[in-house]
């Protein structure tokens, strides 16, 4: 099974004024990332244990019926935060992720995962590992589970959502279409044991256990590519 071609771009320290700063764009979706603090939380949110972290999207075109897809990317992008941060090294205090989504032509929830992985690289806080994440649409035809016969393609499944992710499925015509959105952890992570682990996931509908190893499988051939522009993006800065 070969990788496909994400069309993925990066870059740290596009903003001046924030602890860090990054900017991704993964086919025509564009994404930019700033974090603000440490600084000392609110008392009503302060936490006198670890850290407190939290995630604000925002859409230039944002509209009420796009409150409840920023409100679900939030809660994706905030527990993978919460997962890569040694929480315990600030307490008592806070940090604000903004993630200001600038196009939105597909995998958008990836896109923002990514942007907010190399956002806290460029702020220099101590991270368990790292992340990077991919979008995935898997087709089956109606009233089948089967998934045997797996072929990867790129198509326009939903003009009214603008996804363009990496697709898995068949050919015919009556099909079932889900996006599944997963985060993985870099292969060299904390050993071997942990290569390429989900550390968060989310789907547009159900999926069966072999539907979901299947996903998994080709996300860790494709995340691969967006591991190394991570290192060429730290590169370009310490060179």
């Amino acid at each position: 099974m070969e990788s496909y071609d994400l069309k993925f771009n990066c870059d740290l320290g596009v903003l001046s004024r924030c602890t860090g700063s990054s900017k991704v764009q993964m086919g025509k979706s564009v994404v930019l990332a700033g974090i603000h603090g440490p600084n000392e939380a609110r008392m009503m949110q302060m936490n006198y244990r670890e850290l407190v972290v939290d995630v604000r999207v925002y859409h230039l075109t944002y509209t009420y019926a796009e409150k409840d897809k920023m409100s679900s990317i939030e809660k994706l992008v905030h527990n993978a935060v919460l997962s890569m941060l040694l929480l315990t090294e600030f307490p008592r205090l806070a940090i604000t992720l903004t993630l200001q989504i600038i196009q939105d032509f597909g995998s958008i929830a990836a896109c923002c995962l990514n942007a907010a992985c190399l956002a806290l690289i460029d702020s220099g806080f101590t991270m368990k590992y790292t992340i990077a994440a991919v979008s995935l649409t898997l087709k089956t035809p109606s009233g089948s589970e089967s998934i045997d016969d797996i072929e990867i393609g790129v198509e326009q499944i939903n003009p009214s959502e603008k996804e363009h992710p990496l697709t898995i499925g068949y050919s015919d015509k009556k099909e079932n279409v889900r996006i599944v959105t997963l985060a993985l952890m870099n292969k060299t992570s904390q050993g071997s044991s942990l290569s390429g682990q989900v550390v968060t996931s989310h789907c547009s509908g159900s999926l069966t256990e072999t539907e979901f190893e299947t996903c998994t499988e080709i996300a860790n051939l494709s995340v691969t590519q967006i591991f190394d522009a991570y290192k060429q993006c730290l590169r370009k800065i310490i060179l």
